[in-house]
This record gives C-alpha cells, sequence and structure tokens, in this order.
C-alpha cells in the first residue's frame, strides 16, 4: 500500500545575480538580470507502508528541495498524495511560523505582566500568541493561514516602536522528525 506517491515534481528558483559595485548594484535593482535555476525536474516516486528511502546527492542536487516539496512546506508544480489529509499537510507540519520582533527598549516595561512576568500583549489578532518575551525581544507564533506575516509586522508596528523583526520558520529536519516520531500519518490511516 502506498503512503506516499509523488508525480512530475519541480521545482525552479529564480536567482538574482549581482551586478559588482555601486552603479551595478543599483542597475541590479531597477534591471534585475534573473536565471533560473530548476531544483528538481520531474521527479516522480512513491513510497511503500514501512518502506525507507534516502535521497543520495551532491550539495545543490535537490535533496532537501525535494523534502520540503514532499512535506508541502514547498509547493511547485507536480502531484502528492499523502495517506492523511493533503490539505492539511503544511498547516500540520510546517505552517507554524515565530515573528521575533526586537521593541524600543521602553515598550515592554511599559505593558502589565501575568503571574509568570511574562507582558501581556492586549488584543492580539487572532490565531497570534505570544511564545516568550526577553527584554528588548518578543516572539509571536501564529499561523500562515492565520494571518499573513506582512499584516502582523503592521499591526505590531503600529503600537510599538520596532527596533528589528525576523521570522522563524519550522527546520525542515524538525518537520520530517516530528511526522516520523510521532507517526502522525500513520496514526490517521488507523495504522499505528
Amino acid at each position: 500500500m502506498e503512503m506516499i506517491k509523488a508525480n512530475g515534481l519541480s521545482k525552479t528558483f529564480r536567482v538574482a545575480r549581482r551586478r559588482p559595485g555601486l552603479l551595478g548594484a543599483m542597475r541590479s535593482v531597477v534591471d534585475p538580470e534573473v536565471r533560473k535555476v530548476e531544483a528538481v525536474h520531474d521527479l516522480s516516486l512513491s513510497v511503500e507502508r514501512g518502506e525507507m528511502i534516502g535521497l543520495v546527492g551532491p550539495n545543490g542536487a535537490g535533496k532537501s528541495t525535494t523534502i520540503k516539496m514532499l512535506t508541502g512546506i514547498l509547493i511547485d508544480h507536480g502531484r502528492k498524495l499523502f495517506d492523511g489529509a493533503v490539505s492539511n499537510i503544511r498547516e500540520r507540519f510546517g505552517g507554524e511560523r515565530a515573528l521575533v520582533a526586537v521593541l524600543d527598549s521602553t515598550a515592554l516595561a511599559t505593558l502589565p505582566h501575568d503571574a509568570n512576568g511574562q507582558p501581556i500583549i492586549a488584543d492580539l489578532p487572532i490565531g497570534v500568541r505570544l511564545l516568550r518575551a526577553e527584554e528588548p525581544r518578543i516572539w509571536l507564533g501564529f499561523s500562515r493561514d492565520a494571518i499573513p506575516a506582512h499584516e502582523l509586522v503592521a499591526w505590531l508596528g503600529a503600537r510599538y516602536s520596532l527596533r528589528d523583526v525576523t521570522f522563524q520558520e519550522p527546520e525542515i529536519e524538525d518537520v520530517i522528525r516530528r511526522i516520523y516520531e510521532e507517526g502522525l500519518l500513520l496514526q490517521e490511516a488507523g495504522i499505528c
């Protein structure tokens, strides 16, 4: 019984060429020179129940890109069938992100705090939660489907003075480890 089946997976990245010098850098912004790099081309495979596979190849061969495509984190072209709900694969295994915001040094001090000493940020958008705070940084967890990243940054920036923001994506190794350790796809199929 096939647990995973992929047909015609392909992924092409657009890579901008950087021109040397200040004038070249300005020209690259106005008139970028873009080339297409094909990371995965027309890959088809199937994985049977209980079967383990490995992807072997040199750096840049598309191994990580393939795994990201199979887990739903990265999508381009092709068809993937899982023994589980395809529409939920990204949300379940790779949809959770974290926004790390560096606030103005006085911003956290002015907020009320809970019994554990964590700041209380009122009226967080639906689907957003405070993960932790270490002055002057806060970590907000959110789903890709709950709110677009740029809207969360705009919401936060309208309320607090921001010095810096970054995003943390799930590491592909953590996603794959979670799938196997928790038997997530197999549990839904009633195999485990």
